[in-house]
């Protein structure tokens, strides 16, 4: 795996003590060093992150195969780290949601929240979970102020460090359409998608091929659109473009975004067809049932079988 960062330098520490006895699969779920890079924890193009790099390409040299979570993290490892191992076999394998955990059609307890925070007759676009590095909500405010005349709510469950940059420009621009909430608890996630009626997801351009946004499955699972605003070639996009599940949109479209929510809204047979394709998105491609055995096949190539 790639946590805790550089760990599979111990995977191939083993594979060189007992050589052809050993398959070495990287399962990688976050890019080290290029994470930190971006995000400035090391300085980019520094002497710890030249050494990093170097010791990355290393372990490419030696892995037998690569498993990774899009396109776009699959093009930027191969790129940056696997250009002496051309034939390298790779897989693309989602992240997913237990199956069991988001039974089809299940029925939720209301959740407390909706009345005291004033969400009732209104369609709610819901961000649930972390808003950190490699997020960007100026589109999605923008957006909130020009819906925000009508029956529409913007309700952020959760926290992280733009939580309060967020929360202190909805307050400067008086959007009382976003509406802030923090972190509920594991067995209240269900009952607030129940609530949503879209969710929202979002992705620097910068943060392309380093993050692959994890809350879309949860949301697929619940039946939820996705309205995606970030660059191309993301699991988001491909997950849209495949499924026809929500609308990918790109940073400073604020006028298309707000149109489709409007659209959604107005439309119910829309948002129906829409959540419908959701669903189908997750028990065809996200939910365990349907990659387990994709890192099945992985390990059966990898010892020959």
């Amino acid at each position: 795996l790639t946590t805790p960062p550089l760990i599979s330098w111990c995977a191939l520490l083993h594979k060189r003590l007992h050589g052809r006895r050993t398959r070495l699969i990287l399962w990688n779920m976050d890019c080290y060093p290029d994470v930190a890079e971006r995000t400035n924890v090391i300085k980019p193009g520094g002497l710890l992150a030249r050494f990093l790099h170097a010791r990355t390409r290393a372990v490419f040299r030696n892995i037998d195969h690569l498993v990774c979570l899009d396109e776009a993290m699959a093009r930027l490892l191969c790129g940056n780290y696997a250009a002496a191992h051309p034939e390298l076999p790779v897989t693309i394998v989602p992240n997913w949601e237990d199956a069991s955990f988001f039974p089809a059609g299940a029925q939720y307890p209301p959740w407390t929240g909706c009345e005291s925070l004033g969400l009732n007759g209104k369609f709610t676009v819901l961000y649930l979970g972390n808003m950190g590095y490699g997020h960007d909500f100026k589109t999605v405010l923008d957006a909130a102020e020009s819906l925000r005349q009508e029956p529409v709510a913007f309700l952020f469950v959760g926290g992280g460090r733009n939580w309060q940059s967020v929360k202190d420009e909805a307050e400067r621009r008086g959007l009382s359409n976003v509406i802030m909430h923090g972190y509920v608890p594991k067995e209240q996630t269900g009952s607030v998608m129940s609530r949503a009626d879209c969710a929202l997801v979002t992705l620097r351009d910068d943060a392309i091929g380093i993050m692959s946004p994890s809350k879309i499955h949860s949301n697929l699972a619940m039946g939820l659109p996705l309205a995606y605003i970030g660059p191309t070639t993301s699991n988001v996009d491909e997950a849209i473009a495949h499924f026809g599940c929500g609308i990918s949109l790109r940073h400073g479209d604020h006028q298309g975004l707000a149109a489709f929510i409007r659209s959604l809204s107005r439309d119910p047979s829309r948002a129906a067809d829409l959540r419908a394709r959701a669903r189908r998105a997750f028990e065809t491609a996200y939910c365990d049932l349907a990659t387990l055995p994709r890192l099945d096949a992985v390990i059966a190539h990898s010892l020959g079988k």
